[in-house]
């Protein structure tokens, strides 16, 4: 299994739809038909060149699509690719080939000057027979790392562990994952606040981190009640409004949303408690918003006039 077949499927099944999207200078926005037209032309031209399966190929295009239809291309040709940033041409590992829309010359490297006529073409996909036969587990991908010494280092990533990463990025996640990943916010939410709140609430001076404590803790309460309200709306139907489906991974956006405008006392009415623990709980989080931003200061206050007459 080559990664790159889904990607090319997903241009079938979709393709007026945005593939990418980059800011800044280029191409910036994609379809998935023009993203397929792209790789299969850019197949052909890199075919053309001779470069033989599994060579470790350097990617240094500053275009972001151009960059990674090169990328798609070259993995669907077997090549192992790693990519630079923006003015670094020397890699710390041992690359075949260097594919560059910049002026650069190495030694030992083939360099490969690339530019946008790459992408043109008919869109016509390479012959299969051309195409190597890729296992699973064959490497596609360098990730460069310095590891815990300093030096230079690379982690390879097969056809497999690429696919089980973007598996993982676009599942829904399941009724036990929502209730998991509340347990999840709530741990996080509880024990941020006790420990946070012993540091910023304790005797001493008001320093820096203090005050920065005391903002922290705020986001804090915010974040468990985001808990709070999750466990809401997995066990009561409809205790909000407009709340929309939790999907994917607890669906947390919509919450931290409420819970936030909730505890600042905004209120803008786009999302509104409905059922009664709904509204309960909202009381509590507005109490505690309007509270705490006084009982923080005037417990600062008192600490500082403590020291000062100490």
């Amino acid at each position: 299994m080559n990664i790159v077949d889904p990607i090319l499927f997903q241009c079938h099944r979709q393709p007026p739809v945005a593939a990418i999207c980059a800011p800044g200078p280029g191409i910036g926005l994609i379809s998935y038909r023009r993203l397929e037209k792209f790789v299969h032309n850019i197949t052909r031209k890199l075919h053309a060149l001779g470069l033989p399966a599994r060579s470790v190929v350097g990617v240094n295009i500053q275009d972001v699509i151009f960059h990674v239809a090169v990328l798609l291309a070259l993995t669907r040709l077997g090549m192992i690719t790693v990519s630079t940033r923006e003015g670094e041409a020397l890699l710390p590992i041992r690359t075949d080939a260097l594919i560059t829309d910049s002026k650069i010359a190495l030694d030992n490297v083939q360099v490969i000057p690339a530019d946008l006529g790459w992408t043109e073409g008919d869109g016509r996909p390479l012959e299969p027979d051309l195409l190597p036969q890729i296992n699973e587990d064959d490497a596609c991908r360098l990730i460069l790392t310095s590891g815990t010494t300093g030096a230079p280092r690379a982690v390879a990533v097969s056809h497999k562990l690429l696919a089980l990463v973007f598996i993982a990025a676009v599942r829904q996640g399941t009724l036990l994952d929502r209730y998991l990943d509340a347990v999840a916010w709530l741990i996080t939410g509880l024990t941020l606040s006790v420990v946070v709140a012993r540091a910023v609430f304790a005797r001493g001076r008001v320093t820096f981190h203090r005050v920065i404590g005391g903002v922290l803790l705020y986001l804090t309460i915010g974040v468990t009640f985001v808990a709070l309200f999750g466990f809401l709306v997995l066990l009561v139907p409809d205790p909000l409004s407009n709340l929309g489906t939790l999907q994917g991974n607890f669906g947390i956006g919509n919450l931290i949303y409420f819970s936030f405008v909730t505890l600042t006392t905004i209120g803008y009415g786009d999302v509104v408690p409905l059922h009664p623990y709904a509204r309960g709980l909202a009381n509590v989080e507005a109490i505690i918003g309007q509270l705490y931003p006084a009982t923080l200061l005037a417990r600062l206050v008192t600490l500082e006039l403590a020291v000062r007459h100490g």
